[in-house]
């Protein structure tokens, strides 16, 4: 049987590098996914933590006094 050739490259080599292209970049996309996802799943936790630093700078206006003690014993707790 003959080969045929393209580019100067047989035919067979081709197909064996697009099937090679395509499984780098499925897995590039699933790389991309999952990293994407990491990142909305920090970000919704920063946001928590931020919230939280905002709600306690309000109570801080509210009542300076025993804001500060209560404050490092929250985040004792939490770590």
């Amino acid at each position: 049987s003959e080969i045929t050739y393209q580019l100067g490259y047989p035919i067979i080599w081709l197909e064996v590098l697009d099937i090679a292209f395509i499984i780098a970049l499925i897995y590039a996309i699933v790389r991309f996914g999952k990293s994407i996802k990491h990142d909305l799943k920090y970000t919704e936790e920063m946001r928590k933590k931020d919230e939280k630093f905002f709600r306690y700078i309000k109570e801080k206006e509210k009542e300076p006094e025993n804001f500060d003690s209560r404050l490092i014993s929250d985040l004792k707790k939490e770590d």
